[in-house]
């Protein structure tokens, strides 16, 4: 698959993680999909008159008002988000306690549903530790409001909280069911600390050599693909196939054909109507229902592993698309994008009899890799997250990076921010206003073609990933192209990487321990000269 990017603009966390499905437009995201070849590819190169210079800081662009909060066969938390005081390490507790959620339930028309005895909303608790919140499952009958007990135990990670209620008329088209999620957090930051269970994935080589498979992922548009199926009942008796894994969006999309029928079956829907567009570069828009459904992954070894209940979006009739995105802080608010929780990221939800509190939430991705699970994090140069800046509630904020021009006299940098490792993307982006850019660097909206970058991740001066290109150049980490576009906010600087980097380097999401991490490879995929700023 060929992919596509979208720059992400600055938005204040949103103290709500509820369900939406209406207005919130905004030019927020770094998305990949199919359809669109990579930019600048068949674009002849043109001179680009050198920008006149300007000074920081210039006035900001205000933040748009969010509208109303949308209703149409929703379930809105209250609060959106729980939290508890937790304690931080195993075996030791805090006082226990009751807490309550007011579940608010709407119909096709955004109207109030009031449960009864023929049609409860339930709600359910998905990943906590046996016994530290009961019950497991509530059914409301009459009110709006859940009880819960919080036997004030350790509990590793974030906990999922589903709700769902039957709406009478429903419609196919408008949802047959009010859906909703939300998370459980604690108050207190957890001692880091590694469970032992990983989880080796089947990644979709055919009959390729690993070397092979490894150069076929990072230069063809398809990028990296596991096995993968939603909605069965039992992982084992899924029916696989490759699903592209996409660390620059979130939210699981699958086409409506491929959801198990009868006993096989374990997906409530349909939901809320939902949209899904990845739009630069002349990419496609995905519609159709949200549900909530399991994810299956088979594993290396032929086993299968699969998540907890989590939203999905399922395509309607006529549409084909196979998506994993499990990136962070890549919640979207845009219109009918419904994935707006670290909740809806299938690769840190696994479950089992312990219902995954035995396996450390994060994930392990090479050029041909895919591992789920952090049982460690040796090996691999760290960059610290923060939570601070961060979307919503539970996720990490961007890591930081920086990208200079070596050879560049005027103006070399380094350029530091926010960076993106997308390895849904062959492109890579880099944001910087006109007037910071190089003079002789910028040809046709690209960088351009025999002038040098080089990407850091981290700090500079110690450095968690670091390697050079030159543009328009046949090493294999060079990006298709490497695109300037303008940064999120004035004078800011962000950076999409693009997958390229994983020629040199395999990449972990550590959401346990609030790390990402790169660790160097070894020949024949060495990491290329570094150029120190």
């Amino acid at each position: 698959m060929s992919a596509q990017y979208l720059l992400r603009t600055g938005l204040p966390a949103l103290q709500s993680l509820i369900l939406l499905s209406g207005l919130l437009v905004l030019p927020i995201g770094a998305l990949a999909q199919s359809g669109a070849p990579p930019a600048g590819s068949d674009e002849p190169l043109t001179p680009t008159p050198t920008p006149t210079a300007s000074t920081c800081p210039v006035s900001p662009t205000p933040s748009p008002t969010p509208s109303s909060t949308p209703t149409v066969s929703a379930i809105i938390f209250q609060p959106a988000v729980v939290t508890l005081n937790n304690p931080t390490k195993p075996g030791t507790r805090t006082a226990s306690s009751f807490f309550s959620v007011v579940v608010t339930a709407y119909d096709n028309s955004g109207n109030v549903l009031e449960p009864s005895c023929k049609q409860p909303i339930f709600v359910r608790i998905d990943g906590a530790p046996k016994g530290v919140i009961t019950p497991d499952v509530i059914k409301i009958t009459r009110g709006q409001t859940a009880k819960f007990k919080y036997s004030g135990r350790y509990f590793p990670g974030p906990i999922n909280v589903e709700a769902w209620k039957k709406i009478p008329n429903g419609t196919a088209a408008l949802g047959e069911y009010a859906l909703g999620i939300t998370q459980i957090l604690g108050q207190n930051p957890n001692a880091c600390a590694y469970a032992s269970k990983t989880f080796p994935l089947a990644v979709n080589c055919g009959t390729e050599t690993p070397e092979q498979c490894q150069t076929d992922n990072i230069t063809s548009s398809h990028g990296i693909q596991v096995m993968a199926a939603v909605g069965y009942a039992k992982a084992k008796q899924a029916s696989f196939t490759p699903y592209t894994v996409d660390t620059g969006s979130l939210g699981v999309v699958v086409p409506i054909g491929d959801l198990p029928t009868g006993k096989k079956a374990n997906w409530i829907g349909p939901g809320p109507p939902g949209e899904k567009a990845y739009t630069s570069n002349g990419g496609n828009t995905f519609t159709g229902n949200y549900y909530l459904a399991p994810v299956s992954l088979q594993q290396s070894n032929g086993g299968a592993v699969e998540t907890s209940r989590i939203m999905v979006l399922v395509l309607s009739a006529g549409q084909s698309l196979h998506y994993l995105g499990i990136g962070f802080n890549r919640e979207n608010f845009t219109f009918e994008d419904l994935f707006q929780t670290p909740a809806d990221n299938a690769f840190l939800h696994l479950t089992d009899s312990s219902n995954g509190t035995n396996i450390s939430p994060g994930y392990q991705i090479g050029a041909a890799s895919v591992s789920l699970g952090i049982a460690s994090n040796s090996g691999y140069n760290l960059i610290p997250l923060i939570t601070a800046g961060a979307q919503v509630p539970g996720e990490y904020a961007d890591a930081a990076g920086c990208f200079n021009f070596p050879g560049a006299p005027d103006n070399p940098g380094p350029f530091c921010g926010n960076m993106l490792f997308d390895i849904g993307i062959g492109d890579m982006y880099l944001g910087l206003d006109d007037f910071q850019r190089p003079t002789g660097y910028n040809t046709g909206g690209i960088v351009t073609a025999g002038n040098a970058v080089n990407i850091i991740g981290g700090s500079p001066s110690s450095p968690a990933l670091c390697y050079s290109f030159t543009s328009g150049g046949s090493s294999l980490i060079t990006p298709y192209a490497a695109n300037w576009t303008q940064p999120p906010t004035p004078c800011g600087v962000f950076f999409n990487t693009g997958r390229v980097g994983l020629a040199a380097y395999s990449y972990m999401y550590d959401a346990t321990c609030g790390n990402v991490g790169f660790q160097p490879l070894s020949e024949p995929l060495a990491p290329t000269n570094c150029q120190a700023p």
